[in-house]
């Protein structure tokens, strides 16, 4: 899960030329979008920019880590704390746009079992969910009832990235020793780093239509984009404002990805 914290395209950091795997869009947002040689150049001018990306590379690393464990390991009610959790610090709301068959296709469950533990959820007055929208009411109230792993990844988090968003840390006896705290929002993100000396440009993306819940359908034309318009080969995609983005197993090259963004 990538948001205002980070970047989709670290494959071109770490050497690779494609990617296995599709970025799909489902929170509506700004991002800010530069070609892959761009980068480059930016990497090639000191170790800032080097530094700063790889760290967030080590973060998403440890997510993806940690999440296989707390799938093989934790219940469904848990695993939905934290999605909705994570899904919060990376659009900085209170509010999470996805129908309960997205958060089923994410968590690797069945739908049912993720009615049966949202309208549970409800009843104790942590969220509210109606068409496909989902209003936390109760933040402490589902820090408390998922698991350690929520921590664990936004330790990292705070620990490798001091210039993300600030956000309340968690605090759980079984994972240290660390208070509650909020980090410094005044450092530059890897985003911004990355973006620094290159033509930006914004560009508004919204959830793909195929992921796209009731409430959404009316839609201007103008704002209504599609998931494909990130490029996969040609540019890196840095997530800012309120986007969010899920990657996804997928067997499309990137390079077929970057045609069908740029033919869009």
């Amino acid at each position: 899960m990538v948001g205002n914290e980070g970047f989709v395209g670290v494959e071109l950091l770490l050497g690779g030329g494609s990617t296995p795997s599709r970025a799909i869009v489902r929170t509506a947002g700004e991002v800010l979008g530069l070609p892959a040689e761009t980068l480059r150049d930016e990497i090639a001018r000191g170790p800032l920019a080097t530094h700063l990306l790889l760290r967030y590379t080590m973060t998403l690393i440890d997510q993806v880590a940690q999440t296989a464990v707390c799938n093989r390991h934790h219940s469904l009610d848990q695993r939905h704390c934290r999605w909705l959790l994570m899904s919060l610090d990376r659009t900085q709301g209170n509010e999470v746009v996805a129908t309960q068959g997205l958060i089923a296709n994410m968590l690797g469950v069945r739908r049912e079992g993720v009615t049966e533990v949202a309208f549970a959820m409800q009843r104790l007055g942590l969220i509210h969910y109606v068409r496909g929208r989902i209003l936390v009411l109760d933040r402490r109230g589902l820090e408390r009832r998922t698991c350690e792993c929520y921590a664990v990844v936004e330790r990292e988090y705070h620990r490798l990235l001091p210039g993300r968003v600030a956000t309340p840390v968690p605090q759980w006896s079984t994972v240290g020793p660390w208070n509650q705290t909020t980090v410094p929002n005044n450092l530059p993100t890897p985003a911004v780093i990355a973006m620094a000396r290159a033509p930006q440009k914004k560009t508004r993306h919204a959830p793909a239509k195929t992921l796209a819940p009731p409430a959404l359908a009316a839609t201007p034309p103008n704002k209504a984009r599609n998931a494909r318009d990130i490029p996969a080969v040609h540019g890196i995609t840095c997530v800012a404002g309120a986007a969010a983005a899920t990657a996804i197993g997928s067997s499309a090259p990137a390079a077929k990805l970057a045609h069908e963004a740029k033919a869009a």
